[in-house]
């Protein structure tokens, strides 16, 4: 069974070089879902990753079919 990933990167920077970072795990069924940066590049606080990951769930959910 494949595996959906959601990516937190702190910039731009991080976000380009991800393809290249994750390649490999694409062999063993990994799919990154989604990239998500903090808004206005800010830094990247444990607060905020819990946001941005609260936000990716139910984004997900809103998007599953019923």
């Amino acid at each position: 069974m494949a595996k959906n990933v959601i990516v937190l990167a702190s910039g731009e920077t991080e976000r380009l070089a991800l393809p290249h970072l994750l390649f490999h795990l694409r062999a063993r069924g990994v799919f990154v879902v989604e990239v998500l940066i903090p808004p206005r590049n800010g830094a990247l606080s444990v607060r905020m990753a819990e946001k941005l990951i609260k936000a990716a769930w139910y984004k997900r959910l809103d998007a599953s079919p019923v």
